[in-house]
């Protein structure tokens, strides 16, 4: 099929893994996520 994609991944350091948890506050905080009760209610329109 000729599918060009790798599959080898490397560790994140520790400052990588430090901004994605930053970057995932400041979504929280923004307001942008999706609650239990969002993907319940998404659920039932299925």
């Amino acid at each position: 099929m000729g599918i060009g994609f790798h599959t080898k991944e490397k560790p994140q350091t520790l400052d990588e893994y430090n901004e994605d948890l930053e970057r995932g506050d400041a979504e929280i905080d923004k307001g942008n996520f999706t609650t239990a009760e969002d993907l319940k209610s998404e659920v039932q329109q299925w």
